[in-house]
């Protein structure tokens, strides 16, 4: 079997690479033939090419009014990479890539399949992307509970993403100065400012804590991170909070964190929710998308109503002063990643799904 998969991004790892990285390993350990397009080189292209994957760059351009030559061009474009590559599948990594992916995988006769990542599809595209795919595989139930009323449930899939498993530090937990981490774009939809009022609940808390966030602000937030340090210094927290930013071994950061916040106002799956599972660390999260589904409630963590500093800072502080009880459900957040996100379980999963369209 050969699978073209088609992804948007070239120059960005953000989570949707990381779960096609994974996936692309599972597949080639499985003697499966892999090649990606991506629509300009960078780091994602690099880290494909340096693991041994075949990338072929190819402009993807969607359609609109301004774009109609453009979109032609890579419609040409794309033709010509699956006429030679000649793939049993193509699978868009994203729903943003269909648009162009679906019309030549029809005038080739292959079976698409299209990863639905988030909920932002606009109608049009969506019942573009329901009728004409011959599968489509979204990553929680929330984010493919908006195709229930509009495509034949035959067709529907809900495959978690999948976390690289790696070795669990056992829970410790720093009474001195434990660190409570965010991780995740600097951006409002993360909740930033969120975990910046929860934060200074702990000022002149009895329970001293340290509060960090790695990560950097995305193009459409510029000027967000210094918004929310302006937040901090007003609130007189910077003694307690660091904004750490981009840094590539967040796992040092997992292992030294007495626990992980995750307040999103929107989160279609929880990929940090998930890793910080993976890493044996209890979560406190939002309850909203699909991170219900990731974070079971009372059991691996906390869920809480978006927004809720306070209720966020409650379920910090308690976990904070119950050592045992955190380390309880880091170990069972644990449990349940290696069980349901791992990268085994999800080429499993996916592999059906290829089988089923190609019969």
């Amino acid at each position: 079997m050969r699978i073209l998969f088609l992804t948007p991004h070239g120059n960005l790892i953000y989570g949707g690479e990381k779960s096609l990285l994974l996936l692309l390993r599972e597949l080639r350990a499985r003697d499966v033939g892999v090649s990606v397009i991506c629509p300009e080189p960078g780091v994602f292209v690099d880290t494909l090419n340096a693991e041994g994957f075949e990338t072929v760059i190819c402009p993807i351009h969607n359609l609109t009014k301004r774009t109609a030559l453009h979109f032609a061009d890579s419609l040409r474009r794309l033709w010509g990479v699956v006429r030679k590559f000649n793939p049993d599948i193509i699978h868009c990594n994203s729903a943003s890539v269909a648009q162009i992916a679906i019309p030549v995988a029809l005038l080739h006769g292959v079976p698409v399949v299209v990863h639905l990542r988030n909920d932002l599809l606009r109608p049009a595209a969506k019942r573009y992307l329901v009728t004409k795919a011959s599968a489509v595989i979204a990553n929680s139930v929330f984010t493919g509970s908006e195709l229930k009323a509009c495509i034949d449930q035959r067709k529907r899939h809900v495959i978690y993403n999948p976390i690289e498993i790696l070795n669990s530090n056992p829970m410790v937990q720093r009474v001195d100065n434990p660190m409570v981490l965010f991780v995740g774009q600097i951006a409002s939809i993360k909740g930033v400012d969120t975990f910046v009022r929860m934060a200074a609940k702990f000022k002149d808390c009895v329970q001293k804590a340290t509060f960090v966030l790695l990560g950097d602000e995305p193009y459409h937030s510029k000027g967000y991170l210094q918004e929310m340090k302006d937040m901090a210094e007003a609130m007189d927290v910077l003694s307690i909070i660091e904004f750490a930013g981009h840094v590539t071994n967040v796992e040092k950061y997992y292992s030294a964190a007495s626990l992980i916040v995750v307040p999103s106002r929107k989160e279609p799956f929880g990929r940090v929710a998930a890793e910080a599972m993976m890493a044996g660390r209890p979560v406190v999260a939002s309850r909203v998308g699909g991170l219900p589904e990731v974070v079971e409630g009372n059991v691996t963590g906390f869920l809480v109503e978006p927004e809720d500093a306070t209720g966020f800072a409650e379920k910090v502080e308690y976990l904070l002063t119950h050592p045992d009880k955190a380390k309880a459900m880091g170990q069972a957040g644990r449990e349940r990643a290696v069980r349901i996100f791992s990268p085994q379980e999800h080429a499993d999963k996916v592999m059906g799904v290829y089988w089923a369209v190609s019969r």
